[in-house]
């Protein structure tokens, strides 16, 4: 007999190393993205402050916040006391109409949104506003100062935990 017709031992499908191969890759890919799926949806990072997702939407009435705050010659020196644990903001302007018995300050964590916070800050003397700060802040934290009826808004961010300088957005802020 020659050797083109002697029968050839067929081996089972599974043990042909090349079909696992076939098999290996494709379901590793599958395996690894669902993982990435489950991995990113228990640990998603919020990066931004909220109301930013529709900022198209609201560009308008921000902006306005913006410029009427410039129009006010807004300016402000937030100081934060981590030893008596007291954010103190003192408020100057070209007319008093901004002044008022209470404004908002909310402070948004860089990566961490569970972290942010808002804070009503009380008026000690019609210009110096203080509040109790319910927890430490670091440098890159942002600030936003606002009125109570949000007419106007201030807003930077820390470059160390200490002092800030915050203007309209027209003006100088350092």
């Amino acid at each position: 007999m020659n050797e083109a017709t002697l029968p050839v031992a067929k081996r089972p499908w599974y043990r042909e190393p090349m079909v696992w191969l076939v098999i290996a890759l494709p379901l590793s890919v599958v395996i690894a993205g669902i993982s990435t799926v489950v991995i990113a949806s228990r640990n998603a990072d919020s990066l931004v402050v909220d109301g930013f997702q529709r900022v198209g939407l609201l560009s308008s009435r921000v902006s306005a916040a913006d410029r009427e705050a410039s129009r006010l010659g807004l300016q402000a020196m937030v100081r934060i006391d981590a030893e008596n644990e007291l954010v103190m903001v003192s408020l100057s302007g070209n007319d008093a109409s901004w002044q008022a018995g209470e404004v908002q300050a909310s402070l948004h964590h860089p990566t961490r949104r569970e972290q942010d916070f808002t804070l009503l800050l009380q008026s000690e003397n019609g210009s110096l506003f203080t509040a109790g700060l319910p927890r430490e802040i670091s440098a890159g934290w942002y600030l936003q100062i606002e009125s109570r009826d949000g007419s106007w808004r201030l807003s930077g961010q820390f470059a160390d935990a200490g002092i800030l300088r915050l203007a309209g957005k027209d003006q100088a802020t350092r």
